[in-house]
């Protein structure tokens, strides 16, 4: 069997390259593959707003050269899965692949696109201009080329030394891991601890992804009404005076945390999705604000998976910057799923007479903990068994007397 490519092609998205397949079977039959000398070196698909979408690229080997150029060729596709575009104009492209400096191909005489929202204007030049870095293919340091001024080292350009992105394409980049289907690829470990801070109110109705803390400002108001994911150890603090709204879904997950800090609120909309896993908490701390309204859904995967009202909190909404009269009265007593739960710390707790051989996750003012620390109940030994967490989060004190074992392989923490 003989397989042939007959025509190479000019380009891979306009004139793909025709294969021929002849011949016979048996002990002597082969296959001849001839490879292409001209057309694209790879290809990607864009990022989409859609998770469903899977982000590959392709590398097609169409070129016989170095190793270092199929780098710098991959470098370009991968940016094509980050939502970046060509910054030339190839005649007959398809445009929606293509961020221009004009309104049209790169034609003499086009006019310059400066109402475009995507325009690079570090790049291009500020609108009006000759654009003086309309890429085509060179060497960007061969000042004797008679295009000189039309190469750029971009890696997105059509030259043959590729190795900058300007800062505008790289806040392209941001904007498509924090919003598109990219954003799925990145670990949670990614952590800048630079935080956003809100100053005024915002409501966010589109599935998003950070990367690092929020701060919510006095007098602001951030809703979250889509879905929202934070980075691992990523914190929302709100602030006295301000307020986070969730209407939507919030994910938290191990080592994320809200804290509600005094006079801010947070309130668990009836159209709401809490979901906390791991070691996820939220905190309202004494004088801080929380609303649960009737129909929100909060699941509390883990028995680390908690909301902490410190003494002290407040039902409801600081009504000077979230007014709502249909806050729970008894929100600790909202009916959740999973293995966690939503905490007070007013009154004591005594372990007294327990053997302990699941995680367990215990509050309190102050927790006792021992053979005979509370006379009103049966006197006996408490024990953590092996493989066994206990997690002690307490508002003032914590009293451990006699008749106390954690066994080996068990641990406590105190909070």
């Amino acid at each position: 069997m003989g397989i042939d490519i007959s025509d190479e092609g000019i380009y891979n998205r306009f004139a793909p390259p025709q294969i021929e397949i002849s011949g016979g079977g048996g002990s002597g039959a082969s296959a001849i593959i001839t490879e292409l000398t001209g057309g694209a070196t790879g290809t990607a698909n864009p990022p989409s707003t859609s998770l469903s979408i899977d982000n590959y690229v392709v590398m097609c080997k169409c070129h016989l050269a170095a190793d270092w150029k199929y780098g710098m060729c991959l470098a370009h596709e991968l940016a094509h899965n980050l939502d970046l575009k060509h910054t030339y104009c190839l005649y007959n492209e398809n445009s929606s692949n293509v961020v221009c400096c004009t309104t049209n191909s790169c034609s003499q005489n086009c006019t310059q696109d400066c109402d475009n929202p995507e325009y690079l204007s570090d790049i291009f030049g500020i609108c009006p201009g000759t654009c003086p870095h309309i890429a085509n293919w060179g060497d960007p340091n061969d000042h004797n080329d008679p295009n000189d001024l039309k190469i750029t080292n971009n890696v997105m350009g059509g030259s043959n030394s590729q190795h900058y992105f300007s800062p505008m394409q790289v806040g392209q980049m941001h904007r498509t891991l924090a919003l598109k289907s990219t954003r799925k690829y990145v670990k949670r470990e990614t952590y800048s601890p630079i935080a956003l801070s809100i100053s005024n109110d915002e409501t966010w109705d589109f599935y998003l992804k950070l990367y690092r803390d929020i701060v919510i400002e006095p007098d602001a108001v951030l809703t979250l009404a889509r879905t929202f994911d934070m980075p691992y150890n990523g914190t929302i603090t709100v602030n006295n005076g301000a307020a986070l709204l969730i209407t939507g879904t919030i994910n938290l997950h191990d080592g994320n945390k809200i804290i509600v800090e005094n006079g801010g609120t947070i309130q668990f909309s009836s159209t709401s999705h809490i979901n906390i896993d791991g070691s996820g908490v939220i905190e309202v701390n004494s004088g801080g604000y929380f609303c649960i309204e009737q129909g929100a859904s909060v699941n509390l995967a883990d028995y680390n998976s908690v909301i902490n009202l410190r003494d002290g909190y407040l039902v409801g909404t600081n009504n000077s910057v979230l007014p709502s009269s249909s806050c729970m009265s008894s929100p600790w007593s909202y009916s959740t799923t999973g293995n966690g739960s939503i905490n007070r710390f007013n009154q004591n707790v005594y372990i007294q007479n327990e053997t302990i051989s699941v995680d367990r996750y215990y509050t309190g003012k102050n927790i006792f903990i021992g053979k005979n620390v509370n006379p009103e109940i049966t006197q006996g030994d408490v024990v953590i068994e092996d493989a066994t967490n206990v997690i002690l989060d307490v508002g003032k004190d914590v009293h451990m007397e006699g008749g106390f074992e954690i066994q080996t392989t068990g641990s406590i923490e105190i909070r």
